[in-house]
């Protein structure tokens, strides 16, 4: 799956989620794509079974929180060689949200509003 394909369908996942309120990106040469999530109920993100989605990957790294307010680490092989690190955030408050150069936020629901 390519990287592009797989932040698609991360996208779609996010406006079909209401426990997710922003998706950033961080531009990396260490892998191909390097996503954060930025999540209102860490608790329900303490497994992978929600990732099927994505299609057929192995786990190369995983750290997952155990604490509300810590971040999940996720690195994902996908069959094709494309290699994702996939970020899972608590965020509160908006402040926390990931802001682009012109200082606005990265996906945020509430934005369209």
């Amino acid at each position: 799956m390519s990287k592009e394909t797989v932040f698609e369908n991360l996208k779609n996942f996010v406006t079909r989620d209401s426990r997710v309120r922003a998706i950033g990106t961080t531009t990396t040469a260490a892998v191909d794509l390097d996503v954060t999530l930025f999540v209102t109920q860490m608790s329900l993100f303490k497994n992978t079974d929600w990732l099927n989605f994505l299609g057929d990957y192995k786990f190369t790294e995983t750290k997952l929180s155990q604490e509300d307010t810590e971040p999940a680490h996720l690195k994902m092989l996908f069959d094709d060689g494309t290699e994702v690190v996939l970020h899972i955030a608590p965020t509160f408050e908006k402040r926390f949200f990931v802001k682009n150069a012109h200082n606005q936020i990265l996906a945020d629901k509430d934005a369209a509003k």
